[in-house]
């Protein structure tokens, strides 16, 4: 596998790591954090993909990025390939896989990871459905998913540019990624309130896409402002309360 290097085409920087995305900056903002396939099993163990090829060309103005693979452990049987190709317009992204035998998985597809920085940001998101959702990405750490049923989604740079990210192929929902520590929020397939592990059969078809563009921003794309009515309040009340020592539990067999 070839080391990582950052290509730039236009106002778009890009930096190719095997079959990941990372770092997509627009006019040196961060836009999108990564874009990569994952696999996780039946424990949710993240389990490598194996990449048997790889090309970047340039055609037309554009870099087409080709990655071709397998998985690994119980995803074995899996062959697959990533295509994406970078303009001075935006990014398509495509993950495409079939089975040659069954094994079973709670999430196999792609992952966009968008930036720490968007936090408190206004966004607009699209669902499945065709209706749309104004909001805000959460500034505080979300315990729950801050969307579901996504299609799309779009905030606003720095410079006011607005991101859009199109998620096709699935149903993707996000999570905030704070919550595993991660400086970030996660963009996912395959949504989790559908019954894990879920089976692949040989034969089936894996096919998603992610197309990332850019546009000028507008004075209506508002900023979105916490919801005072639900926010969490936080008083001392002057107690003392004694609290359980700290310890270690080790199961030790005889």
């Amino acid at each position: 596998m070839t080391q990582p290097h950052t290509i730039v085409v236009g106002d778009i920087s890009v930096t190719i790591d095997g079959a990941d995305l990372r770092d997509i900056r627009w006019r040196g903002q961060e836009a999108v954090r990564r874009i990569y396939p994952v696999f996780q099993d039946r424990n949710w163990t993240n389990r490598l993909f194996v990449i048997t090829g790889e090309s970047v060309e340039e055609v037309d103005g554009s870099v087409i990025l080709t990655v071709r693979g397998t998985g690994s452990f119980d995803a074995a049987p899996l062959h697959w390939e990533v295509s994406a190709s970078i303009s001075d317009r935006g990014i398509a992204y495509r993950f495409h896989g079939i089975s040659h035998g069954d094994f079973l998985r709670n999430r196999l597809g792609i992952c966009v990871l968008h930036p720490m920085a968007a936090a408190g940001t206004s966004v607009e998101v699209e669902h499945v459905d065709g209706s749309r959702t104004k909001a805000a990405l959460p500034t505080d750490i979300s315990p729950n998913q801050p969307f579901l049923d996504m299609r799309s989604i779009t905030h606003e740079l720095p410079d006011g540019t607005r991101t859009n990210v199109r998620l096709l192929g699935e149903v993707f929902e996000m999570e905030d990624h704070r919550n595993w520590t991660d400086a970030s929020f996660k963009t996912y397939c395959t949504p989790i309130s559908i019954p894990f592990p879920v089976e692949v059969h040989a034969g089936d078809v894996i096919d998603q896409a992610v197309e990332v563009s850019f546009s000028p921003g507008t004075s209506t794309f508002e900023l979105a402002t916490t919801n005072q009515a639900n926010a969490i309040e936080i008083t001392t009340t002057g107690e003392e309360t004694r609290i359980p020592r700290l310890g270690l539990c080790v199961a030790v067999s005889e």
